[in-house]
């Protein structure tokens, strides 16, 4: 997903991801996986493409016979997904219903705002 630092070939861990996450205060609230399944969830109740939303996710077909023949990139339909997603993504900026507060010994604690 973000290329590491590190090494060019290879790309940031999930862990490294839910680091940043916990350091910005949303250990508990808040996980990389946890957006995955949520641009998931929402492209996939959007209308969009189920095998559009599964190759940008980068899964695999698990059907090994449909797997063999089944080999399309959607790159195209890709990029207007993703496009769509940023527009998504910006159009809820400023709404969150979620902040990030100081507690007892200088914890960060996500709260859900009422």
């Amino acid at each position: 997903m973000f290329p590491s630092p590190y090494y060019p070939k290879k790309t940031i861990s999930e862990n490294t991801i839910n680091s940043a996450l916990a350091r910005m205060g949303f250990k508990g609230i808040a996980t990389a996986h946890g957006f995955r399944s949520l641009f998931s969830t929402v492209a996939d109740e959007q209308g969009h493409d189920a095998d559009v939303i599964e190759r940008q996710l980068g899964h695999i077909e698990r059907n090994k016979v449909r797997a063999a023949y089944h080999r399309a990139a959607y790159v195209k339909d890709r990029t207007v997904l993703m496009q769509w997603w940023a527009d998504y993504v910006d159009g809820k900026r400023g709404k969150s219903n979620i902040s990030a507060r100081r507690t007892e010994g200088d914890r960060r604690v996500a709260m859900l705002s009422a």
